[in-house]
């Protein structure tokens, strides 16, 4: 009786935990979504001047980079890193938006922008997971929970008492 409750209180904090993931991404998606548009009307607003001084953009850049001026060598690296985060942002958005359920949690581990992912953790706040994905997700939580707490339970020293000497 107390083994089987040990394993429901398991896999419902497990299932509790890792059910909330869904929710989590889809946080993290919208923070990292609305940074990929300010960064792409960044870009387009340097394309935007590049075309305005009829310079390709490469030549634009290149103007500020091979300046004379420390302040528009600066200008110019600044610009180049805005370029490449607004690309950066928006494929690893497309990855993880085109990603199936299951790859979710290994892209977003290998790709998350920390600064984002921090902003996300902070905000959280925990949702009842009522979608397909956050069922399968609990299942998944609940099934762990399950094998860890066999796998802890079939080490004999961690729940047998000793005799006293």
């Amino acid at each position: 009786m107390i083994a089987r409750t040990l394993y429901l209180a398991a896999a419902a904090a497990g299932g509790s935990a890792t059910s909330q993931f869904p929710e989590f991404f889809q946080q993290y998606l919208q923070r990292l979504g609305g940074h990929a548009d300010q960064a792409a009307i960044q870009a387009a607003r340097i394309r935007d001047a590049a075309a305005a001084e009829k310079l390709s953009l490469q030549a634009y850049l290149d103007s500020f980079l091979n300046s004379q001026i420390s302040a528009h060598r600066r200008q110019g690296e600044i610009l180049q890193v805005e370029l490449g985060e607004a690309d950066r942002l928006r494929q690893s958005l497309e990855s993880l938006t085109q990603s199936p359920v299951w790859q979710r949690p290994f892209l977003m581990a290998s790709q998350a922008e920390t600064d984002i992912l921090q902003a996300a953790a902070t905000a959280y706040q925990p949702a009842v997971p009522i979608t397909p994905e956050g069922f399968i997700y609990a299942g998944i939580g609940a099934l762990m929970a399950i094998i860890l707490l066999r796998s802890l339970r079939s080490i004999p020293s961690l729940f047998r008492r000793k005799a006293p000497q």
